[in-house]
């Protein structure tokens, strides 16, 4: 599979108002000059506490491929002048940063924004073919491998202080084929030889870091691709094994605690570190690619609606560095950093995640109101567009609109949540399957013609998924890839502790009319429970939780204690604990 043209794609539906609000509520909302522009041009000043780290190359990452999309003046204007005061600001041995002279290179995250410097402004040259940028890139690159080379025993003691760098030496490699970009990583790095374990907990050094591994691992994957060594690959099959099988990955989708792999499936305090989900969600994009395995698209799902979207307000202004689940969530009070930067990179990707290019036609992974015109063989092409409020419900029409009569096969995800709920396929009005596999793709192959549609129905109902480790004994409610939680705030006669006591009936759960309930396009449900010691088999439940989608501000539950962790009608989770077989399939 192969990512299509940013710029000949139109996308809808939440999927699309987040775009939307990320780049009109948030990058247009942002104090350009004093946050990220002012800290280049005056440099670090310990004595005024600047700070020591901006992330203006992850914004111009963002920003470029934002614009690039949405052929905005505003977005494009900001582009123009963040790109040109930027270069204004190169000095002539190549160095961009806030680094005075006497702090540059050993400071702990020069390193790290000299990277993703290099990174955002080859992403200038990706999407505007803005040759300017590119030479810079070259220049700032050329900078850090000679203060490297001169110095290596100077790098900053924390491993991740060099965090970003094989990305951006990656990708000037990819752009200009200059082998030395790839001989730094190879032959002065050895970078081949990376293969580093899991490491659980923020121990000394911060070795376990998501974010940094996570970097790293895709790094790997494109180094791989660059040398044909696929045996390079080991350490992403064991990452995935890890989060999928061995409860690295909660409910939401989201990983971590204190930036850190754990595997307790806890869901307090600074779980779920925005980076990593950003970096989680990218991983699975490109192992899409690699396998057409639709695993990888139903977590890349999971993760976007819960993990990603609850680390953002609903009015697209504030961000959120943790997302935890259990407990109040809180707002990143700066613009600058990494998380805020991060979320806005991953949020500029999500049109290049709905549709693929495949050998022999397109797949679709994301289910969202959306419009592709993608180029096939023989100089035709064909617009896609999906008609559905999606996952407000798995009713989805799709108009296929060729640039003339052309067969090819259209490859639509079938998620492993409609296990044995009967998906139900047609073509022009006509029945094609009433029961499509979950958890594959399911192939269409015609010759389509104008006119031509298609309606997809993926049944969802309620899924009351058990809770393990730190769960165990609880369990959570979900309909299609979206968690439920419980919002104090709309359940006000329900005291904090109140919820460690409650037992809900998972027999009683009701679905409400829930537009834009706490946010837009939010989904709500009401389950039924027995307040603290209330519960007997002979007492009915005498309280209503009103439940909104994890994304909703407030939301601070999603696990709720049962009566029988055994009954029937709760299962695992679909996504995780796959069973052998399934996981060898998905490690190849």
């Amino acid at each position: 599979m192969k990512t299509i043209d940013i710029r000949s794609i139109e996308v809808g539906g939440e999927i699309g108002r987040r775009i939307d609000i990320t780049a009109k509520n948030n990058i247009l909302a942002i104090d350009i000059q004093r946050d990220f522009i002012q800290p280049f041009r005056d440099k670090w000043d310990k004595d005024k506490e600047l700070g020591d780290y901006v992330g203006l190359g992850k914004f111009i990452d963002a920003l470029t491929r934002l614009a690039a999309y949405k052929q905005d003046e505003e977005l494009t204007n900001l582009r123009d002048s963040v790109i040109n005061q930027i270069l204004a600001l190169q000095e002539q041995n190549g160095y961009i940063g806030i680094m005075p002279l006497d702090y540059r290179f050993n400071r702990l995250w020069d390193i790290h924004e000299i990277s993703y410097m290099i990174f955002g402004l080859v992403s200038d040259y990706r999407y505007w073919k803005e040759v300017k940028s590119l030479a810079a890139a070259c220049r700032l690159a050329d900078y850090l491998m000679e203060q490297w080379k001169a110095a290596p025993q100077d790098l900053p003691e924390i491993y991740i202080g060099t965090l970003g760098s094989e990305e951006a030496f990656l990708a000037l490699y990819e752009q200009t084929q200059d082998q030395r970009y790839l001989e730094f990583l190879t032959e002065f790095r050895k970078f081949q030889d990376w293969d580093r374990p899991i490491v659980k907990g923020r121990l000394e050094h911060v070795d376990g870091h998501i974010y940094d591994y996570l970097s790293r691992l895709i790094a790997r994957f494109k180094l791989s691709k660059c040398l044909n060594v696929p045996a390079l690959l080991a350490t992403i099959h064991q990452t995935v094994d890890f989060m999928l099988n061995q409860d690295a990955m909660v409910i939401t989708g989201a990983a971590g605690e204190n930036e850190c792999w754990q595997d307790t499936q806890e869901g307090l305090g600074n779980l779920g570190e925005t980076c990593a989900t950003a970096y989680w969600i990218r991983l699975l994009d490109i192992l899409l690619q690699e396998t057409s395995n639709s695993l990888y698209g139903d977590v890349m799902e999971r993760t976007i609606f819960n993990g990603l979207f609850a680390a953002q307000s609903p009015d697209g202004r504030k961000i959120r560095y943790y997302v935890p689940f259990d407990g109040p969530k809180r707002y990143f009070p700066l613009d600058t950093y990494c998380c805020p930067n991060n979320f806005r990179r991953i949020i500029s990707e999500l049109p290049e995640m709905i549709y693929y290019r495949t050998v022999d036609g397109v797949a679709i992974n994301l289910y969202t109101a959306s419009k592709a015109t993608i180029d096939l063989d023989n100089n035709t092409s064909v617009t896609i567009r999906q008609e559905t409020d999606y996952p407000h419900s798995g009713q989805i029409h799709i108009a296929i609109d060729p640039s003339m009569s052309v067969r090819f096969v259209l490859k639509l995800r079938i998620p492993k949540w409609c296990a044995g709920a009967g998906t139900q396929v047609k073509v022009n009005h006509q029945t094609i399957t009433t029961s499509a596999s979950a958890g594959s793709f399911f192939e269409i192959e015609r010759l389509w013609s104008a006119g031509d549609a298609i309606e997809l129905n993926l049944p969802m109902g309620y899924r009351l998924i058990k809770g393990r480790k730190a769960q165990k004994g609880r369990a959570a409610v979900m309909k299609g890839p979206i968690v439920f939680c419980f919002n104090p705030s709309q359940n006000t006669e329900i005291t904090r502790s109140d919820m460690r006591l409650i037992a809900f009936d998972p027999s009683l759960v009701e679905s409400m009319d829930s537009k834009d309930v706490m946010h837009p396009n939010g989904h709500a449900c009401c389950i039924k429970a027995w307040g603290p010691y209330k519960h007997a088999p002979e007492n009915s439940p005498e309280l209503k939780l009103y439940l909104t989608d994890f994304a909703d501000p407030d939301g601070e539950f999603v696990y709720f204690r049962v009566v029988d962790e055994n009954a029937g009608n709760l299962v695992e989770d679909e996504l995780t604990q796959l069973e052998l077989g399934r996981r060898e399939e998905v490690a190849k």
